[in-house]
C-alpha cells in the first residue's frame, strides 16, 4: 500500500508537471515544489528506502515558502538542520537562545518572508515571553518545531516537568499545537499548521514525539 501511494505521488507530480509546461506557465511555488519532491521521491525509490519524516517536512517547509529556519541545534533536527543550510533556498539563522528567534523571525514576516523556529521541547521555557509580548500580542505567525523530551522513553529526570508543561504552557497563550506521531501524518498535519497559523496571524507549534523519532540513548 506504501508503494502504491508513493507511485500515485509521482504520478500526481509529474502530471501537473508537464501541464504547467504545456502552456508554458511561468514557474510558480508548485512547479518548483513538484521538481523538488518528485527528485527526492524517485531518489528514494531507486535506493529502495520510503521518505523519512525529514525529508516530508524539509519538502513541505519549501513549497509552503518558509525560507527562513532559526534553530538552537539538537540532535534529532540536525538532519532537518543540515539539509536546510545546504539548501540556498532557506536563510538558517542558529541562536544562543530560543526566544531569539522570535525577534528574527518576527523581523522576518515584517519583511515579508515566512518562517521557521525550530528548538527542543525544554527551549520552550526560554522563548515564552517572547512568544506572549511579541509574537500573540501582534499576531506573528510562524511554524515551531519542537522535538519532544519528558514523555516516552526519557532518561533525563530533569527533561521530564518541561516536557509535561509545554502543551499547557502552549494552551495558556492561545497557541495551537499538533503532535506528530506517524510518518504518513507529517505531510497533512505540516501543511495544515502552516496554513493555520498564517490565516490566525500566530505561531503554531507541531511537536516531534519520540513514537516517532525514537528517544535519545543514555550515554
Amino acid at each position: 500500500m506504501t508503494g502504491l501511494r508513493t507511485y500515485l505521488v509521482v504520478f500526481i507530480a509529474l502530471t501537473f508537471n508537464s501541464v504547467f509546461r504545456i502552456f508554458n506557465s511561468p514557474k510558480t511555488e508548485f512547479l518548483s515544489f513538484s521538481n523538488s519532491i518528485l527528485h527526492t521521491i524517485l531518489a528514494r525509490l531507486r535506493s529502495g528506502h520510503p521518505m523519512t519524516w525529514t525529508d516530508i517536512i524539509f519538502e513541505r517547509l519549501k513549497t509552503n515558502c518558509l525560507e527562513v529556519v532559526c534553530h538552537v541545534p539538537d540532535s534529532v533536527l540536525a538532519p532537518l538542520i543540515t539539509r536546510a543550510e545546504a539548501d540556498p533556498f532557506f536563510t538558517v539563522v542558529p541562536l544562543t537562545r530560543e526566544e531569539e528567534g522570535v525577534g528574527v523571525l518576527t523581523g522576518a514576516y515584517l519583511g515579508g518572508r515566512r518562517g521557521l523556529l525550530m528548538m527542543q521541547v525544554s527551549g520552550l521555557g526560554n522563548s515564552v515571553n517572547g512568544l506572549a509580548s511579541l509574537a500573540v500580542p501582534y499576531q506573528i505567525p510562524f511554524l515551531m518545531l519542537i522535538s519532544q523530551r519528558g514523555e516516552l522513553g526519557e532518561f533525563n529526570a530533569a527533561q521530564i516537568s518541561m516536557g509535561r508543561a509545554a502543551r499547557p504552557v502552549l494552551d495558556a497563550l492561545d497557541i495551537q499545537h499538533f503532535t506528530l506521531r506517524r510518518v504518513d501524518e507529517v505531510a497533512i498535519l505540516t501543511d495544515g499548521a502552516i496554513k493555520t497559523a498564517y490565516t490566525a496571524q500566530r505561531p503554531v507549534a507541531l511537536f516531534l514525539s519520540t513514537e516517532m523519532v525514537g528517544w535519545k540513548k543514555e550515554e
